[in-house]
């Protein structure tokens, strides 16, 4: 449901797609006025094709697919479709910069959860840092496991607890994102983060406090550090925004 509200809301009058990367770490795509990105979920991630075998529907001929086609990839239980989908998704989302400051997750999460029990959806860079501020931390991890974190079974159980929860954008990529926010409870300070996180307000409809995502302020930047594997931190040309309720 809320990717369609968020689909919806979008006002795509220009169908025309200029390019699409699907990057090791990062998905780009660009329409004639802006370009949008996303994590890639790789093959292990999501199920969807084989050594040898496409990937994506429509491999090679994805730039003459119309954007409102594009959107509508991010259904796909195929990791790497879902990912083009929801670059597709931010490439057409008209960000109202207005409401947004230039404003990183963890200063947010820190100011939040300082002596508060926290919970992150995702394996981030920061979270030893939040180990040094939290009452308690949960961390959870489908892939990379690492030393105390838990499984995503364990929500129901810790995710509760959780004063403060930063959520992944690839939640709305993998489709978990309701099975995380069922578990939240009222009252809880809640944010989305990452490259993939849509800068939409109609996300705040469902209880989230603010958004961290990213706006691709220089285009030839992005579209060369994506084509060479550059993880998302170390891309330049893109512009970290946050947009609160």
């Amino acid at each position: 449901m809320v990717l369609e509200q968020i689909i919806d809301s979008l006002s795509i009058e220009d169908q025309e797609i200029r390019r699409v990367i699907i990057g090791l770490h990062t998905t780009y795509v660009a329409n004639k006025k802006q370009a949008g990105i996303s994590s890639t979920l790789r093959l292990d991630a999501v199920s969807g094709g084989s050594h040898g075998h496409p990937a994506i529907r429509g491999a090679g001929e994805l730039e003459k697919k119309r954007g409102v086609d594009l959107c509508q990839y991010v259904y796909s239980n195929a990791g790497i479709e879902a990912s083009v989908g929801m670059a597709t998704i931010n490439s057409y989302i008209a960000i109202d910069f207005k409401r947004c400051r230039e404003l990183n997750a963890l200063k947010i999460i820190m100011k939040e959860g300082e002596g508060r029990n926290i919970a992150v959806i995702g394996d981030f860079p920061f979270v030893k840092k939040l180990k040094h501020i939290a009452k308690n931390l949960f961390v959870f991890e489908l892939s990379s496991m690492g030393e105390g974190y838990l499984l995503p079974h364990q929500m129901p159980e810790f995710l509760p607890r959780a004063d403060v929860v930063a959520i992944t954008g690839t939640t709305l990529i993998n489709h978990t994102f309701p099975d995380v926010v069922k578990y939240i409870r009222k009252g809880a300070y809640r944010l989305i983060l990452g490259p993939s996180t849509p800068m939409s307000p109609v996300l705040f409809d469902y209880g989230i406090d603010a958004l961290c995502g990213s706006y691709v302020k220089d285009s030839t930047a992005v579209e060369h550090h994506v084509q060479q594997a550059v993880p998302f931190k170390f891309i330049k040309g893109v512009t970290h925004l946050t947009m609160t309720r």
